[in-house]
């Protein structure tokens, strides 16, 4: 890995705060400090950031990677990378106004490419939203106008309440509800316990992947039916793109950022 000040490096001159603390934590991270990170075990203000390398060993700026990625990712033509990419992570405590400067730039960078959020919905955010195709709002989580974007990964207590998730339209109108625990596409689905109940005894279980369900066989795995979210039942033989992003998913603590970068851009 070359020196961010290394005269032959393209991006010299170009690191930003969180380039530099990042590259400055990556050979002082452990093993240790990544099993506890993932554990939810790291002291206060303990983070780890993550940042690109080229094959020529240069550190990509996080704001050349994170723009170049999701000009990809929002490409019509879009589909998985299979190259293989080189990348590095720091940890270490960081300031959280650093964090807050971070999360700036990359909700900036995202925010052309984000659906528009209404004041409401930013003013006490779910845990995440899903913007669907008809214009509603699917909120999964209860709202909470104190949520703060987090850096710590996310860890599920034991004891955690089953999640309800709610339908909304644009103006915020409640359209419908699940009970705690359902999943979220029966905002939609409203005839799928009484499928879930007929092919569970048949031996049929289901998975659910970009609001595709599909039942198949516990033994054999072969399929037996296959839904869209909102109740289609769709031929098992389709073929069915299971990259496409068929719904805008955001995080809700991003949502207040997005709605104040928005208001302001206008």
């Amino acid at each position: 890995m070359r020196d961010l000040n290394d005269p032959d490096n393209p991006y010299r001159g170009q690191y930003e705060e969180w380039d530099i603390w990042t590259y400055e934590h990556v050979r002082g991270t452990t093993n240790t400090d990544v099993s506890n990170w993932y554990r939810g075990e790291s002291p206060d203000d303990y983070c780890m950031l993550t940042i690109r390398v080229d094959t020529e060993g240069n550190v990509v700026p996080l704001r050349l990677s994170t723009a170049d990625d999701l000009a990809i990712m929002h490409d019509p033509n879009y589909s998985p990378e299979t190259d293989c990419r080189f990348s590095l992570r720091g940890g270490g405590v960081i300031n959280p106004r650093l964090l807050d400067k971070l999360d700036e730039m990359l909700i900036g960078l995202r925010m052309p490419y984000a659906p528009a959020v209404p004041e409401w919905l930013a003013k006490a955010p779910p845990e995440r939203v899903m913007f669907m195709p008809d214009g509603d709002l699917v909120c999964i989580g209860e709202p909470d106008p104190d949520r703060r974007i987090s850096h710590r990964p996310n860890t599920v207590p034991a004891e955690a309440t089953p999640t309800v998730t709610r339908r909304y339209d644009r103006e915020g109108k409640l359209l419908a509800e699940t009970a705690p625990g359902d999943p979220w596409f029966t905002v939609y689905f409203t005839g799928f316990a009484d499928i879930l109940a007929e092919m569970q005894a048949g031996n049929y279980s289901y998975w659910e992947y970009g609001g595709y369900i599909v039942f198949n066989d516990s033994q054999t795995r072969s399929i037996a039916a296959i839904y869209d979210y909102d109740g289609t039942e769709i031929a098992v033989d389709t073929q069915l793109n299971w990259y496409e992003a068929r719904f805008e998913v955001i995080n809700g603590a991003e949502l207040p950022v997005i709605h104040r970068l928005q208001s302001a851009d206008k």
